[in-house]
């Protein structure tokens, strides 16, 4: 109720004096008043990290514009197939959820991995986190420089998008060993009102592109 409506926030876990804070069908209100339509992204508890309540407490939208925010790391409690399959995927069966945090905090790829693999087959989205240089072991940095050479944490994540765009080549069938059945001949030109005309090569055809954003770590949750 207190992350919907607001409430008084006590003393303790870094709250040096009682306070009032908004909910977040205050906030969402805000936003839409001033005209904005675009998407709100609302973050679950703990960091995001905790969707478990998110259906039960959704914020109303007048613009219908409302996705579900998740933070994702090896250390957070969510952080099994178990609690993505049943608090995560719930949540995607009914609105959008943004993954708008993935990292790992040991220089390495597999968490993140088995992540995106779910994240994939459950239409989950996810964002890499973060584009800096900093020790990837103090918090999950993509990159060593600002030329974007990637830490393996990065190059797990790079080579993940990768593979999203770059599926298997279709290449086109050679007119020739189709008639053939595979005997080599010779390529001939054809003829087209005297002008000789050459076979075009058709280019391969692969999946759409997807697109990966970067935003900057400010703390590590």
């Amino acid at each position: 109720a207190c992350w919907l409506n607001g409430c008084i926030v006590n003393p303790g876990n870094g709250v040096g004096a009682a306070c009032s804070s908004a909910g977040m069908q205050a906030l969402v209100n805000a936003v839409r008043g001033t005209g904005a339509t675009q998407p709100i992204m609302a973050g679950g508890l703990a960091w995001s990290n905790d969707l478990s309540g998110w259906l039960a407490h959704q914020p109303a939208d007048s613009a219908g514009q409302l996705a579900a925010s998740l933070h994702m790391y090896q250390f957070n409690t969510c952080g099994t197939l178990n609690c993505w399959v049943s608090q995560v995927a719930p949540v995607a069966a009914t609105v959008p959820v943004v993954t708008g945090e993935l990292g790992e905090t040991d220089c390495a790829g597999a968490f993140i991995s088995a992540f995106m693999n779910w994240a994939d087959s459950s239409g989950v989205s996810y964002v890499g986190w973060t584009w800096d240089t900093w020790d990837c072991r103090s918090g999950p940095a993509l990159i060593t420089d600002y030329a974007g050479t990637p830490t393996a944490f990065g190059i797990a994540f790079r080579d993940h998008l990768a593979s999203l765009v770059h599926g298997p080549a279709v290449t086109q069938p050679d007119p020739i060993s189709a008639v053939t059945g595979g005997a080599h001949m010779p390529a001939q030109a054809q003829r087209n009102g005297g002008a000789a005309v050459a076979p075009v090569a058709q280019p391969a055809v692969a999946p759409g592109a997807v697109e990966a954003h970067h935003s900057q770590w400010s703390r590590l949750r």
